[in-house]
């Protein structure tokens, strides 16, 4: 940071006028407290300030701050230091404000959302030499968020269970959205133990540890889950699930033959509606109110006629989809074609002009899970065609 930009933020937050200290080679100031905040930038050679349990070394362009009342010390180099440092208010909850006006407030570039296709996870969670895993699709530093997420509500994962084997995973979420595409299992959590088989979904609480077990069989049987939580929503407010016997996610699962029969008994009734797809909801019986697995979540099957296409559309909450079958299907995504991965996760940036389209001779299907029931209870979902309807 240059000076005139620490000298602006310096006014901005407190209206201080930052002073200019030098001390000699090897300067050392014992611990100590001052009834002072304090905020330093580095100008020339370097300095080290230790604080309980954590040490900084401050080279020149560096930045320190320091709140009142915190015990230090300080440990000049060979070459001394030189610095700008302004103090701040004796409270240090005072001292801890910062200030914008209508200029600077609102000022706010993020990342966006990026389109994606995770081909490296979903190969790795197939490699047959592989023992069990949990593969996250991170991309929470593309978005600049200092925790795992796959956007900024959501984290999916692969998780790759061997024959007999017991993977445990605390996702640190509120709720866990599951599809089984391959093997047989079952997953213990909250008291409660869920069996499953391959083209189940299923729902678990968050908070406290799932433990997930494959049954045994050859090495080609190994259990592969995909998996979906809302732990990014929790850790942007720094917040812990709610333990399991409080959540409002109860363990429940979609047996793969009656989401089948659900599919069909969909088709007619949706095939001539105007609508972006023929789909089904899932939900359970205490989210029914909601039409959602869980308050935040939307999880859904959708499918595709053969040379079938959806209608452009676009709205707010963001998308991540599962290719379940959709051998000759693509995407487009904001004007990129997008080719399907057998088991692969794409995902669609909220706002994004999107499309499926199935070039194939059998119908396609694809797991779909949104932050939408976070838009439904802010009424931002603003769901619409791409011609305008």
């Amino acid at each position: 940071m240059d000076i005139d930009n620490f000298r602006a933020e310096i006014a901005r937050r407190s209206g201080a006028e930052p002073v200019e200290v030098a001390w000699g080679p090897g300067t050392v100031n014992e611990r100590h407290t001052h009834d002072f905040s304090a905020s330093l930038l580095v100008l020339e050679g370097e300095m080290t300030v230790a604080t309980d349990g954590a040490e900084r070394r401050c080279r020149a362009g560096d930045r320190f701050s320091l709140d009142a009342g915190v015990p230090h010390s300080e440990r000049v180099g060979a070459a001394g230091v030189r610095f700008l440092v302004a103090r701040g208010a004796a409270d240090g909850h005072a001292a801890r404000a910062r200030y914008f006006d209508s200029s600077d407030a609102f000022d706010i570039a993020l990342p966006p959302v990026p389109r994606r296709q995770f081909v490296e996870e979903c190969d790795r969670a197939f490699d047959p030499n592989a023992g069990s895993a949990i593969l996250d699709l991170d991309r929470g530093p593309e978005m600049a968020l200092d925790f795992a997420a796959t956007t900024p509500l959501l984290l999916a994962h692969y998780l790759r269970i061997a024959p007999g084997d017991r993977l445990r995973f605390d996702s640190r979420a509120g709720v866990e959205l599951y599809y089984v595409i391959a093997g047989a299992g079952r997953s213990d959590k909250a008291g409660e133990s869920l069996s499953w088989e391959a083209g189940d979904a299923f729902a678990l609480p968050g908070g406290g540890v799932a433990e997930h077990e494959a049954h045994e069989g050859g090495a080609a049987n190994a259990a592969l889950l995909w998996a979906v939580t809302n732990a990014p929503a929790l850790a942007f407010e720094g917040l812990s699930p709610p333990p399991p016997e409080r959540s409002p996610i109860r363990p429940v699962r979609y047996p793969a033959a009656e989401i089948a029969r659900r599919m069909a008994a969909a088709r007619p009734r949706l095939a001539d509606a105007d609508a972006p797809g023929i789909a089904i909801v899932f939900s359970s019986q205490a989210q029914e109110r909601r039409r959602n697995v869980s308050p935040g979540l939307t999880f859904a099957m959708n499918q595709l006629p053969p040379h079938g296409s959806q209608r452009a559309h676009r709205h707010n909450s963001v998308a991540v989809s599962l290719a379940v079958n959709g051998p000759h299907c693509h995407s487009v995504v904001d004007g990129e074609h997008m080719p399907w991965q057998p088991w692969g996760t794409l995902v669609t940036p909220p706002g994004a002009v999107h499309s499926h389209r199935n070039e194939g001779d059998e119908w396609a299907h694809w797991l779909i899970v949104q932050d939408g029931g976070y838009h439904y209870h802010c009424r931002t979902m603003e769901f619409c065609y791409a011609d305008g309807a």
